[in-house]
């Protein structure tokens, strides 16, 4: 773990009350421990991640210049540009895509869906597990009907 990712998940842990995180808390805390080169990563993220949303949001300075892209016309809720890489360094624009290209965008689209589902299906397992119980007890949190479960299938 690097030198500023350690001040990030300290200020974090600090910043915990009642199973609640105090972004602004923790952002402060790290703010204040910050060198020069822990800024500049810092910028470098926040900018990587501004330039990655504009250009894949694009076809709005298309839309803006005179010319508008048949792409546009046919497909509007298409975005201006995606990543055509796994971690989204690469974002092309989507009128520039090659077909090959294209079906790459569409599979890293489906791995991420898959993942999100696969996490849907375990929030929906952890809530159909503790339900029942729940809702006998609904002013408990998921730690505590958790803990609560775990106590009564351990005496069962």
């Amino acid at each position: 773990m690097s030198r500023l990712s350690e001040k990030v998940h300290d200020a974090v842990a600090a910043h915990i009350d009642g199973g609640v995180y105090d972004r602004h808390g923790a952002i402060q805390t790290v703010r204040a421990a910050l060198e020069d080169d822990d800024r500049a990563i810092l910028i470098d993220e926040a900018l990587a991640i501004r330039v990655k949303n504009a250009c894949v949001n694009s076809k709005k300075s298309a839309v803006a210049q005179a010319a508008v892209p048949a792409q546009i016309v046919m497909f509007p809720d298409l975005h201006g540009g995606y990543p055509i890489d796994g971690d989204g360094t690469r974002v092309k624009q989507t009128v520039a895509l090659s077909r090959i290209e294209l079906r790459r965008v569409i599979e890293i689209r489906r791995a991420q869906i898959k993942k999100d589902q696969a996490h849907l299906a375990l929030l929906e397992q952890a809530e159909t597990t503790v339900g029942p119980l729940w809702d006998i007890h609904p002013d408990m949190t998921f730690g505590e009907i958790c803990e609560l479960y775990a106590t009564k299938l351990a005496a069962a």
